[in-house]
């Protein structure tokens, strides 16, 4: 589907949401749950190749990264490596962004207004980009997942035959019904740089702990 169709389907969906041409932004009012309504700024300049830039205009939201907003404005929804993944198979149209990767962020914050806490749960500050990255493998040993970042960056690719990356002693394709064979081809959704620079990152915290 084409950006104008796309942009049409977001204005026919939410007749709250005007699209500015000269902005390639919506402005508006999004609707996330009955009588629950967020005043929103959606720029699509990024769109195809990141996710939109979304801006919660009613300062309803604090201005602070604890709650999922960068220094400038716009709102945290994942980790960039996860988002790369998502761009590749759920979020493929705008309409498809607002609805998996905004609305359920709108209502996330909706519930730790009252509960202080989130319902769908959040990454860390500190280790977000880790931890992005063991959903994604389902494992949680962060050696194992920083090695075997390692070894794919650098070439190396583990096949359906290999043993799995978790010690189970079954091969990749068996262990847990091929939930880590799953959980490893999703590494080439991950642009290069990007798992690069998540790996930078990752080895930097750990040489700051251990000193």
């Amino acid at each position: 589907m084409d950006s104008k169709k796309q942009i049409q389907e977001v204005v026919d969906t939410f007749p709250s949401l005007d699209y500015l041409e000269e902005k390639k932004a919506f402005v508006g009012t999004l609707e996330v749950m009955e009588h629950d309504l967020y005043e929103v700024y959606i720029d699509i300049t990024p769109w195809r190749t990141a996710f939109p830039k979304v801006y919660e205009t009613g300062e309803r939201i604090p201005r602070i990264l604890d709650r999922h907003i960068y220094e400038e404005g716009s709102c945290c929804f994942t980790t960039p490596a996860l988002a790369d993944i998502l761009l590749k198979t759920k979020v493929k149209t705008l309409l498809e962004f607002i609805v998996r990767i905004v609305i359920p962020f709108f209502q996330n914050n909706s519930y730790y207004e009252i509960h202080k806490e989130y319902i769908y749960g959040e990454y860390s500050h500190t280790e977000g980009i880790l931890e992005g990255y063991q959903d994604v493998l389902k494992i949680k040993d962060s050696s194992k997942v920083i090695d075997l970042l390692v070894a794919y960056y650098l070439g190396f690719r583990l096949t359906h035959r290999h043993h799995c990356y978790c010690g189970s002693k079954y091969t990749l394709r068996k262990c847990k019904n091929g939930v880590h064979f799953r959980g490893y081809q999703k590494l080439k959704l991950i642009d290069k740089n990007r798992l690069l620079n998540n790996l930078i990152h990752m080895l930097s915290s750990i040489e700051l702990k251990t000193t």
